[in-house]
């Protein structure tokens, strides 16, 4: 994994290229070695590359991470075949906050439809919609009440009794 050996990689780098860098500046200013000057240089250069390599791989694997929130994908799983306890530590966290989203995204589910089937149940009819006049919800009571289907829109009900939007604005208010 990425972070395998994170806590040994970026110092372990860090160094070498400070290293080459030492090197480089002796070659530079106390001989004459063009070869070895242009061999630091090169090394320099690919060391410095390969180092942003390795943070970017690194903030691909946070990115990763951080898509379990944003996104809600639970199924996503951590090894924990890691050898860095605190890599092993965060894995293991991780792991207990996806599970703990599974369980509320199923009560939430479960919820929701205790809730469903309380409004398609009662006797009487219920309309709920939003300030762009979008209906959110219409039980089958409400449905039978205005001998609809379905509507999109709260101003539908016009073209079946004119004027009731209307009424069930100022009753809203």
């Amino acid at each position: 994994m990425v972070f395998k050996q994170f806590s040994f990689q970026i110092p372990l780098r860090v160094i070498l290229l400070a290293i080459t860098i030492f090197l480089l500046a002796i070659t530079v200013l106390k001989t004459n070695y063009v070869a070895t000057t242009l061999t630091l240089t090169i090394l320099v250069v690919i060391q410095i590359y390969l180092l942003i390599f390795y943070i970017n791989k690194i903030i691909k694997e946070f990115i990763r991470i951080t898509k379990v929130g944003k996104f809600g994908d639970q199924a996503l799983v951590f090894n924990e075949n890691i050898e860095n306890n605190l890599v092993k530590e965060l894995y293991f966290n991780l792991d207990s906050v996806i599970q703990n989203i599974k369980n509320i995204e199923n009560q939430k589910y479960k919820q929701y439809q205790y809730f469903v089937n309380i409004m398609d149940n009662i006797n009487i009819g219920i309309i709920t919609f939003n300030e762009n006049n979008i209906v959110e919800i219409i039980n089958n009571q409400a449905k039978k009440i205005f001998n609809i289907r379905s509507i999109t829109y709260i101003n539908e009900l016009d073209s079946f009794y004119p004027g009731i939007t209307s009424e069930i604005k100022k009753i809203r208010n």
